[in-house]
């Protein structure tokens, strides 16, 4: 089991490029078990609308890292909170994903961080 535990971290310690304790692992837990062409298919039927649209992704990005909060992404993205509100409508138009809804956010949070998994293999 320490093995296990120790290939898991390290794994994941690889790609974040900083130290890992096993025990600090959750969602990357789940994302390393899961089949590639799962995530892949995951993504399609959540984030792909957005998927080359850069100002969107770009978006979610800073809503996420800014944990949800309108006023911190538009003062992050340096734009007025009205073309974010915009934006987020857009985003959810496109994903037919209602952003009020705690599990479309998750939905949508999971597609993000799988997609962006998938860009930075083929970096």
């Amino acid at each position: 089991m320490s093995l296990q535990q120790a290939e898991r971290a390290c794994a994941v310690s690889l790609k974040t490029k900083d130290v890992v304790f096993d025990g600090d692992l959750r969602l990357e837990l789940l994302q390393q078990v899961l089949d590639s062409s799962v995530k892949r298919e995951f993504v399609k039927r959540t984030i792909n609308p957005i998927k080359g649209q850069d100002v969107y992704l770009e978006t979610i990005s800073a809503w996420f890292k800014n944990d949800l909060s309108r006023h911190k992404t538009a003062e992050y993205l340096y734009i007025h909170k009205n073309t974010l509100d915009y934006r987020l409508r857009k985003i959810e138009q496109l994903t037919d994903l209602d952003l009020r809804s705690v599990h479309h956010i998750t939905l949508l949070y999971l597609g993000y961080r799988f997609l962006y998994e998938d860009t930075k293999k083929r970096a």
